[in-house]
């Protein structure tokens, strides 16, 4: 069952409270500590486009073992494209101050300063279980838990939420590489490409070399039939000589025997 402001109250769930913040079922947190990402605490800060910046709630949170919290980020906010991260559950048996990263996704920048409120929380009992799970972490002084996330902050957060150098510095090694490669790759095609243009004028000089001995054995083939023809000519006019002399040869024998038979 979701608790309302009376029973907010009467439980003692907040220290540190403003009356004026209490709602019918929940509770704006406001601004204490603004810690930007170089470590600063800042009593107000502007949140420019792409940045972020840590923010501690002025009220303490003292939850029992059968209830828990719900946090959201204000609606206002968000309308003007600010984000909190790391909200959500409120552990059962937690006692502290509230603290989330702002991040500013709009276009314009956006003016964060104390006592304004960022996150709205509100409480839901449950039955109590008969072995509560322990917590990780104990009970936060205030004085240590600003510690905790100024370091945290200093460590782990950046100037922007998205690094836009970093990235533009990786997308320009990374084209580089592609270049590379790209030039590569050309390089390799083009190596084709003469290769096979080589191997076609190669292919067409061999075809042309080829042809050309070709149309010279047709032309000696030609002269040689050429040539046959002749002999055959020159053949068929020696037989007929030979023959015509043969028959001259015949006739004057049979001339001459004929003479010697009269003369007996």
């Amino acid at each position: 069952m979701i608790l309302n402001h009376e029973e907010i109250k009467a439980k003692r769930l907040l220290s540190n409270f403003d009356s004026n913040n209490f709602k019918n079922a929940s509770y704006d947190l406001r601004v204490d500590k603004i810690i930007s990402v170089d470590g600063k605490i800042l009593e107000s800060f502007q949140i420019q486009p792409n940045t972020m910046v840590v923010i501690i709630s002025k009220e303490k949170i003292e939850l029992p073992y059968n209830i828990i919290g719900h946090a959201y980020v204000k609606t206002r906010l968000s309308q003007k494209g600010i984000m909190a991260n790391n909200i959500g559950i409120v552990d059962p048996g937690y006692v502290g101050p509230l603290s989330t990263v702002l991040i500013n996704f709009g276009k314009e920048p956006f003016q964060i300063d104390q006592n304004v409120a960022f996150l709205r929380i509100t409480f839901t009992t449950f039955n109590t279980p008969t072995a509560n799970c322990q917590l990780e972490y104990g009970t936060f002084e205030r004085q240590a838990y600003e510690k905790d996330r100024r370091i945290e902050a200093m460590s782990y957060l950046g100037n922007s939420f998205i690094n836009i150098d970093r990235i533009f510095s990786k997308l320009k090694t990374d084209l580089i590489k592609l270049g590379g490669k790209i030039v590569l790759v050309l390089s390799l095609v083009f190596a084709g490409i003469s290769t096979a243009l080589s191997a076609y004028q190669s292919y067409k000089s061999e075809n042309d070399i080829l042809k050309e001995n070709v149309e010279n054995l047709q032309k000696q083939v030609n002269v040689f039939n050429s040539n046959q023809n002749s002999l055959l000519e020159l053949q068929e006019k020696y037989e007929k000589a030979l023959h015509s002399f043969v028959t001259e040869i015949d006739s004057i024998q049979k001339e001459k025997k004929h003479v010697s038979n009269t003369r007996k």
